[in-house]
């Protein structure tokens, strides 16, 4: 089995961005999160799977804009944190 990756902020923000483009990809995340980054080759940890349930209830465009205006600081963190 390969390593999976930790995801950083660039990987965070290229996924978001294929994701608002891709409506395969987006239903994708929303329904078995954990397994969907798996399969993209990234941890499924506790802060990443609820970093994307929380996308659920905001949508992908204000995450894009929090994504822009947390620039020092790490969105999936942050959604850990909550």
């Amino acid at each position: 089995m390969a390593t999976l990756k930790t995801m950083t902020h660039a990987d965070l923000t290229e996924l978001l961005g294929k994701a608002m483009l891709d409506a395969g990809l987006r239903a994708k995340l929303m329904s078995d999160t954990a397994a969907t980054l798996q399969n993209l080759g990234f941890e499924a940890n506790p802060s990443s799977v609820k970093f994307f349930e929380l996308l659920k209830t905001k949508g992908f465009d204000h995450a894009a804009g929090e994504i822009k205006t947390t620039k020092t600081h790490d969105p999936i963190k942050l959604a850990g944190d909550m």
